[in-house]
């Protein structure tokens, strides 16, 4: 275990569970480390159901993984490996995502019942999606078995509460990334690139819920109405790549629009330290961990109100925008605004350095202590 710094007294060991490890949850995990935890990190299986996302040794800590089929194969067998997982690890606190998965609650009960400490991690926000009451009230059961909670912003610490769980046992910090990372990351692209050649950038999956067919839009309304040239770039993979694309060329802006994929974690980084702006116009988003990657190398963001990162972090013309989903003028006028000036630009790109340390991977280690400390 890592020696405590001088000024900290020595933490416990802690299990914490997703269902696959990507580079953000690696981050958390390190920052554990690094605070003095002693880590034992259990996902789910090794193969996500929707990312494709690099593999990480991690070697701060101990990594297990419980299936290799994408997601982890439901079923009581998995819950019973989680348990014992859990149980095996020595850990008295242990922090579960996914609390609405069928094996994790069954995992969370019997630890409990074995006197162990449960902590749930969840991003959701009651406005993610027109909510059912009985829908509702069946989830307030699966939390049922979780001593606290760790939230990314304001609203979904309010749905936790609403969900039953204490609101003085909620903890701050979920969502959060090593910003050193991507600062490092980012290092080395050219920084003296033109004010109207740095493009627009979405990065994100390509399907329904990220809104993209707006943007396109709004996008080709700006470029309508403005004698800036810059592009629009878009970096994911999904099953509207084909659509998105007929969608550019109809609306006139397809030479425009470059849709350049999957890409590796250090070089979306370098994209948007030469990009205008991160354009995240979702209208369904329960935080929006790319909104700190962008402001960690200081790309100003244009982002949905859906996004519980405009709880936390994004300032309304500050280090960003925050715009309705819903209306493609509002996302247009931001592009104007943004890309309009490079003194606002400028003004944007320094506040949005300063202000990516409020979800630094460390404000994540601290949540945590925050809360076994009160258990």
């Amino acid at each position: 275990m890592p020696a405590p710094r001088p000024d900290q007294e020595e933490l416990p060991r802690v299990a914490v569970m997703w269902e696959s490890f990507g580079p953000t949850h690696h981050d958390r995990l390190r920052a554990l480390s690094k605070a003095g935890f002693d880590v034992e990190a259990i996902e789910l299986s090794s193969v996500s159901r929707d990312y494709q996302w690099e593999r990480d040794a991690g070697a701060e800590y101990r990594v297990r993984s419980l299936d290799d089929t994408p997601g982890g194969r439901p079923g009581p067998r998995l819950a019973w490996r989680l348990y014992r997982a859990c149980m095996r690890s020595g850990a008295r606190d242990i922090f579960l995502c996914h609390y609405d998965r069928r094996e994790v609650f069954a995992a969370a009960v019997m630890l409990r019942l074995r006197g162990r400490r449960v902590y749930a991690l969840m991003e959701s926000k009651f406005d993610d999606y027109p909510r059912s009451l009985w829908r509702e009230v069946g989830k307030s059961l699966f939390v049922a078995p979780y001593n606290g909670a760790l939230a990314p912003s304001r609203r979904s610490r309010d749905y936790f509460a609403f969900l039953g769980i204490r609101r003085d046992a909620i903890e701050l910090g979920y969502s959060a990334i090593d910003i050193a990372r991507l600062s490092d990351a980012a290092k080395g692209d050219p920084k003296n690139i033109a004010f109207s050649k740095r493009p627009f950038l979405i990065v994100a999956r390509l399907v329904p819920k990220k809104n993209i067919s707006r943007v396109l839009e709004a996008f080709a309304q700006y470029r309508k109405g403005s004698k800036d040239r810059r592009e629009l770039h878009i970096v994911g993979y999904g099953p509207l790549r084909e659509e998105l694309e007929a969608q550019a060329a109809k609306l006139g802006v397809g030479k425009a629009v470059r849709f350049l994929g999957a890409q590796e974690a250090s070089e979306v980084a370098k994209a948007m330290a030469g990009a205008a702006a991160l354009i995240l116009a979702s209208t369904e988003e329960q935080f929006g961990l790319v909104v700190i990657e962008a402001l960690a190398v200081g790309l100003p963001v244009i982002v949905s109100s859906n996004a519980g990162a405009t709880d936390v972090l994004v300032r309304n013309l500050d280090n960003g925008i925050v715009v309705d989903p819903y209306d493609i003028e509002s996302i247009m006028r931001a592009m104007a605004h943004i890309g309009g000036s490079e003194e606002v630009w400028q003004a944007m790109h320094q506040r949005a350095l300063e202000t990516a340390e409020r979800c630094d991977a460390a404000r994540f280690a601290e949540g945590v202590a925050r809360l076994v400390r009160r258990s």
